[in-house]
């Protein structure tokens, strides 16, 4: 999904863009170089430092140096609790699910 914020802004420069950080990055790993956590903020930064706005978990330690003060929002993880998240399926379901499932696996190959 990163590359999609350069194709953005190459199809209209002047379309504003948010990438929505959901993974934990360690600031003090990002900047270590030759750890891991470093080479894959590079890679992600190479394809993202072009978005108008970087929004992240909100602990300044969840954003690198590289991301201007500027262009860095904080916001929670956010779940609605209505939605039935992690709720109890019948078997009935379960067994729909898991045909989809395969049936997309199979048709993919």
């Amino acid at each position: 999904m990163p590359d999609l914020v350069l194709l953005s802004k190459e199809l209209d420069p002047l379309r504003p863009v948010i990438f929505r950080s959901h993974i934990h990055i360690r600031s003090d790993l990002a900047e270590q170089e030759g750890t891991p956590t470093s080479e894959v903020w590079q890679w992600l930064w190479n394809k993202i430092q072009a978005a108008d706005l970087f929004i992240s978990h909100p602990v300044r330690e969840c954003v690198p140096k590289a991301v201007p003060v500027e262009k860095a929002g904080y916001m929670p993880a956010t779940t609605d609790w209505t939605d039935g998240l992690n709720k109890e399926l019948d078997v009935y379901d379960s067994d729909h699910y898991i045909q989809e499932f395969t049936r997309n696996a199979t048709s993919s190959k």
